[in-house]
Order: structure tokens, then sequence, then C-alpha cells
């Protein structure tokens, strides 16, 4: 997974061009928690913050080096996210579909394990 991580955050100069700019409010979602990824995000402005289901605990702290690249784990991993993330106030975010970056991945960890 972390190879993988790697290569998606060293593609982000030729990727982000490829992605969508959208634009949330405070307190519109950006993912529900449960739901399969359909790509990731990436923060450009704003702070968002995360709920665990059926609680309203708010844990709005990533790991420091993911704290613009949002959804990233699971959408490596393939597993449907584990909380809810929701703008805590106006967002920015280039919106990476799934289609791109499991492209770039089939591609990415070629080059770095060939076959």
């Amino acid at each position: 997974m972390e190879s993988s991580i790697r290569v998606i955050e060293n593609a982000l100069p030729s990727l982000l061009p490829q992605g969508e700019r959208l634009h949330f409010r405070g307190g519109q979602v950006l993912f529900y928690a449960g739901h399969l990824p359909t790509g990731l995000f990436w923060l450009q402005s704003g702070d968002v913050e995360f709920t665990q289901p059926k609680s309203k605990t708010a844990h709005p702290t990533l790991p420091p080096h993911h704290k613009k690249l949002l959804g990233i784990y699971h959408l490596v991993e393939e597993a449907s996210h584990e909380q809810t993330c929701a703008a805590k106030t106006d967002v920015d975010v280039i919106f990476l579909p799934k289609i791109l970056v499991m492209n770039l991945l089939e591609q990415g960890i070629g080059q770095i394990n060939p076959r």
C-alpha cells in the first residue's frame, strides 16, 4: 500500500490538471462512511472534519503528510470509507476519479516492480 501511495503522491503534478475542481460549502459532505471511494480529493483550501457513523464525534486531524489528500487509503485498499468527511468551512478541492488513479497505479507499480 505504501508504494501505491508514493506513486500517487509523486504523480500529483501530472494528475491534478486532469481532475475536476469542486467547491463545497461548510456542512456539505465529500464522502460518506460505508461508501466505496469513487476517487480521491486534493484539498486546496478550507477545513474538513471526519465523523464516525452513528456518532457525532469529529476527527478533524489527518496524518501530517496526508492533510491534503483525502480518501487515499480507502481508494488504494478498495475498501469502504470508515468515516464521513464533511466540509467544516468552505472547501475547494480537486477531485481525481478512481479510474484515473487506478490506471496510474497499474502503470506506476509495474515500473517499480517489473514482472
